[in-house]
């Protein structure tokens, strides 16, 4: 029985792979993107994505923007490396870039859409607080907040009990439904994680065995009566989403109400 679960947190990555911004509302688009997440990203010179799973090198990097996402503000902490431009010199972002990481880049911006790992759920991720601090009990020296920076979720809930978050999917053929606020979601599955977590956010320093410590601690866990159908293996957490159609120019806000019960 979920009560009385609020939105405690909104996040968004303005540039995909770069750090998150921390916001009290955000508004959704048409596509279901929340705006300005992931509404940037780098690319390689053969058109791949450039991005964290390939670079550890992202996790040196400082980012901060102005209210209204025009200004930029960059800063490598090992080199000292820095600029501060307008968002829209994207020849002189996309130098600074390409002598950071030592290769020609280009950055592309989707205001639609964002640019999205999975394209099929693609709004907003979503976990719970207990989690966090679950995850962060079974690794010496991590925290909670350590958690939240390597997982990347753009939505925390204020949750009593770990992976409660887990009962907002549903099996594979059938989505749940949800609201948060006035917002309507369908919950697709549990995310499935990539290298990015087991490094330390800010050095890039990698946790020894953190997938296998962790899939064998989430097996261990994994809470009774959920679709674990999608667990064909458990390095999976925080839930992927769909937003529903008819919720263009909606709000999301902290203290929104979670409701499952629809």
């Amino acid at each position: 029985m979920v009560n009385e679960i609020k939105l405690s947190g909104i996040t968004i990555y303005p540039i995909k792979s770069l750090p998150g911004v921390a916001l009290e509302s955000v508004r959704l688009l048409e596509s279901g993107a929340l705006e300005n997440d992931r509404r940037w990203a780098l690319f390689d010179e053969q058109g791949r994505v450039f991005n964290a799973k390939k670079e550890s090198g992202f996790h040196q990097i400082d980012c901060s923007f102005s209210e209204d996402f025009s200004k930029i503000e960059l800063a490598v902490r090992r080199t000292g490396q820095r600029l501060h431009t307008q968002m829209n010199q994207l020849d002189e972002i996309e130098n600074w870039f390409s002598l950071v990481f030592e290769q020609p880049l280009k950055l592309l911006e989707n205001k639609t859409t964002g640019f999205p790992d999975d394209t099929i759920a693609n709004g907003p991720t979503i976990i719970g607080s207990q989690t966090l601090t679950e995850i962060a009990s079974w690794f010496p020296g991590l925290t909670a907040a350590s958690l939240r920076q390597r997982l990347r979720a753009n939505l925390e809930l204020a949750t009593v009990e770990p992976f409660l978050e887990d009962q907002l999917f549903g099996p594979p053929e059938y989505p749940r439904q949800f609201k948060i606020g006035n917002v309507k979601f369908l919950g697709i599955n549990p995310c499935q994680r990539c290298v990015v977590p087991s490094r330390d956010p800010q050095s890039g320093e990698v946790f020894p065995l953190f997938p296998k410590q962790f899939a064998q601690k989430r097996k261990e866990t994994l809470p009774v009566g959920i679709a674990s159908e999608h667990f064909n293996h458990f390095y999976r957490v925080a839930v992927n989403t769909r937003i529903a159609p008819d919720n263009n120019g909606s709000i999301l806000q902290c203290d929104d109400l979670l409701n499952i019960e629809l």
